[in-house]
């Protein structure tokens, strides 16, 4: 992304940036959501540290434009601040350093959108009424849902059309029970998601990071043993998910209003 953040410009060594990023991280989960004056320091360094870490001003722009810590706007809105504003302040951060390990892998040119792109990749398997009842939820947050069969096609292959439309920064998979499974000859069969889902789940895994991933899973269905920190909801029938998924989003670093839910 020719027009975004270079994170690969450092002043400093990439374990510095790293270390310095992560203080700014554990720093701020110390800090009260109520206490402005600690706050307002708290962002002024993560500037300061930011400026010298990184020698292009595009990643002090980046942090000041998404992290919801713009203290002109949020005085002369009468100090109004919550952990909304810190979540999404810790998130950008992460992002950053996450910029930098994926430098770190030669992984730097993987196009991945930032939280200024709206678009949402939902993931879904057979139950329509489930992955309907989370595109709207997704709408009213004001983004916008990327459901791949709605695409048009263009000629594409299926793969080359997954490709194209995933350059999203946050994927909700929905693990609904829609096939079943079992170790081969042993115990009683249990219900599954389909296996497009369960790869697709991997593929946004790696390509945004753990916490840009959000799973809800409908009813007693079979969870993968082998993928942890992944963030695991219910998809209940009294819509608690809908406010933890506005949750998730707001950490990962988009400005969503839960008061539209």
């Amino acid at each position: 992304m020719a027009d975004g953040p270079k994170f690969g410009d450092l002043l400093v060594s990439e374990d510095e940036a790293e270390t310095e990023l992560q203080a700014l991280v554990n720093e701020l989960e110390e800090i009260d959501e109520n206490n402005l004056p600690a706050l307002e320091r708290w962002y002024d360094r993560s500037m300061d540290v930011i400026k010298s870490c990184f020698e292009s001003q595009s990643v002090a722009n980046y942090f000041y434009f998404n992290s919801g810590f713009n203290f002109t706007l949020i005085m002369g809105r009468g100090k109004r601040l919550n952990s909304a504003n810190k979540k999404r302040a810790s998130g950008i951060i992460k992002r950053i350093k996450r910029e930098l390990r994926a430098k770190n892998n030669n992984h730097s040119d993987i196009d991945v959108l930032h939280v200024s792109s709206r678009k949402i990749f939902l993931v879904h398997g057979r139950d329509d009424a489930a992955r309907e009842a989370v595109a709207r939820v997704v709408s009213k947050l004001q983004l916008e849902p990327i459901i791949l069969h709605e695409q048009p096609n263009k000629g594409a292959t299926l793969i080359e059309k997954f490709e194209k439309h995933a350059d999203v920064g946050f994927a909700i998979i929905l693990l609904t029970p829609d096939d079943e499974g079992r170790v081969a000859g042993v115990g009683d069969f249990s219900f599954r998601a389909r296996q497009n889902v369960i790869l697709e789940m991997g593929y946004f895994i790696g390509r945004l990071g753990r916490d840009h991933v959000m799973v809800l899973r409908k009813g007693d269905i079979e969870i993968p043993s082998d993928i942890f920190g992944v963030v695991y909801e219910p998809l209940d029938d009294g819509g608690a998910w809908r406010f933890k998924l506005g949750k998730e989003l707001q950490a990962a670093g988009y400005d969503v209003d839960l008061n539209k839910l």
